[in-house]
């Protein structure tokens, strides 16, 4: 960066729909087609409607002591569950099938658990105050250029919302 010698585009492109993936009335070959081939372009994905209504029903009257557990009150700091215990839900979400075949087939490998899941609430307050101390990612930031998440998420989330941003096609660059 000091000597202007890291090659950055001049401009950045905005992300549109493209990231969008629908699910309805497609097979699990193309959804891991069409994932791998969106999130190899843009470096994230959204996956619309992939776990059906009784799947994630399922998970959270099973899992509702840790659901039970966390805050969603809007805070600077991210609320945690204790680490869930091994249930056929979670074995239905944490081991599917076509989450595992999109990611192993974006990073070439058969993908490892850096952690074992739990349930998590970050809901920031919208006010923004860099003297405030958080313990989520609150600002702009690169994130580890080795890392890959899958996320279902339990609440919808709006453009009202605070949200992830992606630089498009800056999974390209080079790990720094």
């Amino acid at each position: 960066f000091k000597n202007k010698r890291f090659l950055l585009p001049k401009s950045f492109s905005k992300i549109d729909d493209n990231i969008f993936i629908e699910t309805k009335n497609k097979s699990e070959e193309e959804i891991i087609k069409e994932s791998y081939t969106k999130l190899k372009t843009y470096g994230s994905i959204i996956v619309k409607d992939f776990f059906d209504e009784k799947t994630l029903k399922s998970f959270e009257d099973e899992h509702q002591d840790e659901f039970n557990e966390i805050s969603k009150k809007p805070s600077n700091f991210t609320s945690r569950s204790k680490n869930l215990p091994l249930t056929n839900s979670l074995e239905s979400i944490w081991f599917n099938k076509v989450i595992i075949a999109i990611l192993s087939k974006y990073i070439k490998k058969i993908p490892t658990a850096r952690n074992y899941p739990d349930i998590t609430s970050v809901t920031p307050l919208h006010n923004y105050d860099p003297t405030i101390k958080t313990d989520y990612a609150g600002v702009w930031h690169v994130d580890h250029a080795t890392l890959i998440q899958a996320a279902v998420f339990f609440n919808d989330v709006s453009f009202e919302d605070t949200h992830m941003e992606t630089i498009v096609g800056s999974h390209t660059y080079p790990n720094i």
